[in-house]
Formats: structure tokens, sequence, C-alpha cells
């Protein structure tokens, strides 16, 4: 018969049994890792790499692409780089009464019409556009031995600008601007200082162009002006602005000498453009439209073009006809989309041999990755087979091994693909 005091023992024995607790195995993927931190190191470093080349690759392509694009963009001249909206008037279209549609607010009536018709992901330098008026011919100047040149006998032609905001972008040098006060047969206007000196002219010289009902325009310089910001758009969309220049006319006979003329522009008044009408072929309306550089991208080409498609020739081009201040108005076929289409042409002649490199890269990434994975397998064949021979299975080894690597690639590969969003630009 066992002692009461023994009774009391046992059931307290039995509870501090109960009550401690069990000691658990050791983690394995923490005893892996610090069994072999030499090889969970090397295989971190190998899947940084392959994921920061995996993506960077793609943006450091798409960063040349772009580069290039705006590289493309950005050397070519305002009229090349944009979108060009034009009509040309003559007396035939214009009557007396609606001769307002040469005006300012008829200009930029239509302008916002366009604007209207502009949809994504097509981008234009809106504070960098240029619109105005300028005879559609250049009009021979009558006054014989105006300018000493290679072929003095042959006289020089004319073109009558108005943009809007000639105040703002010159410095009056003498004289003053020109205003709207004209008659049939007399306009003001104002020279560059570029274009005065080669011409030999000044304040107060006059000079005459042939009109088509043959009574000459005479055109009065009231004031020499100097650009205030020569190489903005608004001087370089046209030709002629700043400086005149020397046509040379090819000869029409075998053995004969080419011959030179000199191509100038006189600046006038926005109100003053009816007379442009008496000039041969009318007035030419323009509104110049640059291309934003820094917002178009290379992905952006095919989409863009498909836009410019349809402001040349679709409903966004019959939708600006109808809205337009003047007749015939239309988007030109040409400058943005040349420029457009011939990088389209350069990427796809260079995409071979960027996915040539990429596939390279790519191959030589995995065949390292593969054998990374070979050489593990044979260092830890013997604790494999032991696995096996205690009873493990394969899914169970295999989902073991999964999370032992995972533990280190994951956080590896974001490591590395954050490091390529941080360094290499797209």
């Amino acid at each position: 018969m066992p002692s009461p005091r023994l009774g009391h023992l046992v059931p307290r024995l039995i509870r501090r049994t109960v009550r401690r607790p069990i000691r658990p195995e050791a983690p394995w993927i923490r005893t892996r890792l610090r069994t072999a931190p030499g090889a969970a190191l090397a295989l971190a470093a190998l899947v940084l790499v392959t994921a920061f080349l995996a993506a960077g690759l793609p943006r450091a392509v798409d960063a040349y692409e772009d580069a290039a694009l705006r590289d493309s963009l950005s050397h070519a001249s305002p009229a090349d780089r944009s979108v060009t909206v034009s009509t040309t008037l003559s007396q035939g279209w214009v009557s007396p009464s609606s001769e307002g549609m040469l005006g300012p607010a008829a200009m930029a009536a239509t302008e916002k019409a366009f604007r209207r018709t502009i949809r994504e992901p097509l981008a234009l330098d809106w504070t960098n556009t240029v619109y105005g008026v300028r005879n559609a011919k250049g009009a021979p100047v009558s006054d014989l031995g105006l300018l000493p040149g290679p072929t003095p006998q042959t006289d020089p032609k004319a073109d009558l600008v108005a943009q809007p905001g000639l105040g703002r972008r010159t410095r009056l040098v003498s004289g003053r601007l020109p205003g709207s006060r004209t008659t049939p047969d007399t306009v003001e206007a104002a020279l560059t200082a570029g274009t005065a000196k080669v011409l030999g002219l000044h304040t107060g010289s006059a000079v005459h162009l042939t009109q088509v009902t043959g009574v000459p325009l005479t055109v009065r310089i009231t004031g020499i002006v100097e650009p205030r910001s020569p190489g903005s758009a608004y001087w370089n969309a046209e030709a002629d602005l700043i400086a005149p220049r020397l046509i040379t006319v090819p000869p029409t006979q075998p053995g004969d000498e080419p011959t030179y003329y000199w191509h100038f522009t006189a600046l006038i008044d926005d109100n003053a453009t009816p007379v442009l009408l008496g000039l041969d072929g009318g007035a030419q309306l323009y509104w110049h439209h640059p291309a934003d550089t820094a917002a178009l991208n290379a992905h952006q080409v095919p989409a863009v073009r498909a836009v410019l498609g349809g402001l040349s020739d679709g409903p966004a081009a019959i939708r600006l006809g109808s809205t337009a201040r003047q007749p015939g108005v239309a988007v030109e076929d040409d400058g943005l989309t040349r420029l457009l289409a011939s990088f389209a042409q350069e990427r796809a002649a260079a995409a071979p041999l960027v996915l040539i490199a990429a596939v390279g890269v790519g191959t030589v990434a995995a065949a390292v990755l593969l054998m990374a994975g070979g050489l593990a397998v044979a260092r830890r064949q013997a604790e494999l087979d032991l696995l096996r021979a205690r009873g493990g299975s394969l899914p169970g080894i295999g989902l073991r091994l999964l999370g032992e690597t995972a533990a280190v690639a994951v956080p590896a590969a974001v490591a590395g693909a954050l490091l390529a969003v941080l360094l290499v630009p797209a």
C-alpha cells in the first residue's frame, strides 16, 4: 500500500511533466542558411545580377530609343518638326465683306478649332505655336538695281508676312512699327536689321511689288527691328524672316550660267493682310505647331502617326474643315510625319540587333543559373540521399528546397529590380 506522501508526489510530477514545453525542432531554412552561408550569398548575388539585367535592359533600350527620337526632333527645323495647318486665299475666294478672315481674330479662332481636334498621345508645344499670313508666291520687286549681286539684272523677290506679337518679339532699332493704315496700292512694313543691311535699305525707304493688276504695290519701310529671340520658332517657322536668301535659278539652256536673285521678307501689321490678295497667288495662311519633344517617347510613335494620319485625311480633318473660319483649311502631310516615319524605319532596322543582344544576355543568365543549380545538387547529393533513406518523399524534399531557395532568391530579385529602376533611366 503506497504511502500518502507518495500519492501526493505522483500527481505533482505529472503536472510538471505536462507543463514543461516541448522543445521544437530547428527550422529547416534557418538551419540550411547557417550551415552554408557562402552558397546562399553566392546564389543571392547571382539572382540579383540576373534580375538587374532583366529589369534594366528593357529600360536601357527604351531610354536609348527615346533619346534618339528627341535628338532627331530637336535638331530639325521648327517647320520640319511641326504639325502645319495651311490654306490659300485669293480675290476669287474672298469678297470685300469677308476680308476679316485674314485678320488676327479669325486666325485665333481657327487655332482654337485645331486644338479641339488634337487627341493623345500627340503632344504639341502650344507655347511656341506660330501662325500668320504671307503671300503665297514671292512677289517680284520692280526696283531695278536694288541689290548688287552676281547677276544684277535679276530682280529680287519679296514676301509680306504678318505674325501676331511682332511688338513683343522685336526690339526697335530705328523708326516705328508698321501700322494698319493701308490703301489698295500702299502698305507699311518693317525690316529686320539683317535684311536691311543686305538690301541697303533704311527707315523711309520704299520698294515696289508687282501686283496681278499691274499696278505696283508700294511698301514703305517704317522701322528697322532686331529679333529678341532669333532662335525661337517665331523667327524660324517661316523662311527668310531674319535675313534674305540668295536663290539659285538653274540655266534653261546647256552651257548657260545659273542666275541668282535675293529673296527677302518684310513684316506688316496683322490688320494689313488684305493687301496680300492683290499679289500673285493670293495670301497663304499658316499655323505651325512644334512637337513637344519632352513628352514624346518611342513607344508612342505608331499611335502618334495614326493621329497625324487622321488629321490629314480622316474624321479629324473633316471636323477641322467644318469648324475653321477659312475655307480649304487642311493639315499638311509633311514635317513631323516625315520625321516620325524615318525614325520608325530606323527603329525597325535596329530591332533585330536589340533582340539578339537581349536573347544573348538572357541565355547566358539562364545558363549560369542552371549551372549553379547543378553544382548545388551535386554538392548536396549525399544529404538528399540520406533524406530519401529516412523516408522523405520527393514532394516534401522539393518543397523544403524550394522554400530554402526562395528565402534567398526572392529578396535578391526584388533588390535587383529596384536597383535597375533607380540606376537605369527610362
